[in-house]
């Protein structure tokens, strides 16, 4: 078996383990009062600040150098690894507790830094960003943007947004105010010393009960910070899907005085690209992000192919999803004088193969032979076209021979571009190409522009047949993109 294949086993087997860390939620009260399911969101907390890239990369490893993994593990994942043949060091357990101390030094740091006595922060009619990307609002297009579309979906009038970055602090977006303001901050100071005395109260409960709650204590103070604000409210809380597997104790507190919290998709390409019919009938196998952790009651998704992927493999209610239609995730608009028809062009950017085993995905569809190979037969084939290829950002972990090859294309006189709203490309395309299964093609599917996957390994015409992966659009091998060229 393959190391990423062994790897992805492990990693589903923790989550499929029904492991109760804690019995008694009446030590607590407050989690009992919201309905807050403890166990759960243990689990959630755990799986993600432990079950990471790091943590894969031990066991890679551990599989080729036979490297024992020393990572921070509760004792119940700790023997899973063991019965699989996989050696965990002593200090494993060690550095779980150690890591208890790390969130509680955290929980120290937002009780003493939670006062926000600011009169300039008492917005009244708001929706709150939470955890916004700061990349979102850079060089913006302002008729193709995050905000504009809340606004426009939501139809909820003159509404501010707010926001927790503080890299971005207030700005304006299409006459639409973009604020930023502290959520879960304590606005009286009178009412910081009974936060101080509830704190050690939970400390000691803590200490003399369950230590594993400890992974919990900063989000503990933010729920009692959030318990005592009374005005200042927001109508709505958007959360983007990257922070989605952990749903915070103080959105069981907005939620009980009817404020929605939602989780909003910005990309379709959830599917892992497997190259046989068998694996993507066992496709819940192979995916290890955590989906099937989450307890919200709020997703926006961009279709209904979405809605029964969720709802299908990781067993979520469907009546918790909403298909809004593509949801614009940042870029600035395009602008371009051509002669000729615009044919935009869509990759997903290879990572290096160090970075590539760590995100443990079942085939390496996403290389740089593969990418190169895409855009060898496009250019090839094309004749009457204007291409506009559009890359997406590059990282450190970007494959060098990937950024090497964009070089020499913009040498050549192709236009690459980075930075550009996709929404805006497409608007201005006669035709989209994306490799499977980047959600360019899914956004020109919405807005009429006759779009394509184009796989240049010719391997995944079989998923045709599988709409949760195309979501309705075509895959073409490279004889037939020929033709449709």
């Amino acid at each position: 078996m393959k190391v990423n294949y062994k790897i992805i086993k492990l990693r589903k087997e923790i989550l499929n383990t029904n492991q109760r860390f804690y019995r008694n939620n009446k030590i607590i009260n407050i989690f009992d009062k919201l309905n807050i399911p403890i166990n759960k969101s243990i689990f959630q907390r755990l799986f993600q600040l432990l079950i990471t890239e790091d943590f894969n990369q031990k066991l890679i490893n551990f599989f080729q150098k036979g490297t024992p993994i020393s990572h921070p593990l509760p004792k119940e994942w700790i023997k899973i690894l063991r019965k699989n043949g996989v050696n965990v060091s002593i200090f494993s357990n060690f550095l779980f507790h150690l890591y208890k101390l790390k969130v509680l030094m955290k929980s120290f740091h937002i009780l003493f830094t939670c006062l926000d006595l600011d009169k300039n922060h008492n917005e009244t009619n708001f929706n709150y960003l939470s955890n916004l990307d700061s990349n979102v609002f850079k060089n913006i297009d302002h008729s193709n943007n995050l905000i504009t579309w809340f606004k426009n979906y939501f139809n909820d009038g003159e509404v501010n947004f707010c926001h927790d970055n503080k890299k971005l602090k207030n700005i304006n977006i299409s006459n639409h105010n973009l604020i930023y303001k502290r959520l879960i901050a304590l606005n009286n100071v009178y009412l910081f010393p009974k936060l101080i005395f509830e704190y050690f109260v939970i400390f000691f409960k803590i200490l003399c009960t369950n230590s594993i709650l400890f992974f919990l204590l900063d989000e503990i103070v933010k729920l009692k910070i959030a318990l005592k604000k009374k005005n200042n409210l927001p109508n709505k809380i958007l959360f983007d899907h990257s922070e989605s597997v952990f749903k915070p104790l103080w959105t069981y507190y907005f939620e009980s005085i009817n404020i929605k919290n939602i989780v909003y998709f910005y990309s379709t390409n959830s599917v892992p690209i497997v190259y046989d019919k068998d694996k993507i009938e066992k496709i819940f196998d192979y995916i290890t992000y955590g989906w099937e952790l989450m307890s919200w009651k709020n997703y926006f998704v961009w279709d209904d192919y979405q809605k029964d992927f969720f709802a299908n493999f990781f067993n979520l209610e469907k009546l918790y999803f909403k298909s809004t239609g593509p949801i614009p995730f940042g870029g600035k608009s395009f602008k371009f004088k051509s002669k000729k028809k615009i044919i935009s062009i869509f990759d997903v950017s290879p990572f290096s193969n160090i970075n590539y085993e760590k995100i443990c995905l079942p085939e390496k569809y996403y290389n740089f032979k593969n990418i190169k190979k895409f855009y060898e037969i496009i250019i090839k084939s094309n004749s009457e076209y204007h291409l506009v290829f559009k890359i997406k950002r590059l990282s450190k972990s970007t494959d060098l021979n990937y950024i090497n090859y964009i070089q020499f294309l913009k040498k050549e006189g192709f236009d690459i571009l980075e930075d550009i709203c996709p929404f805006s490309l497409i608007k201005s395309s006669s035709k989209v190409i994306s490799l499977p299964f980047t959600s360019p093609s899914i956004i020109a599917k919405h807005y009429n522009v006759d779009s394509i996957f184009f796989d240049p390994t010719n391997k995944l015409k079989f998923l045709n047949d599988y709409k949760f992966a195309n979501h309705g659009v075509q895959i073409l091998d490279s004889n037939e993109i020929k033709k449709w060229l």
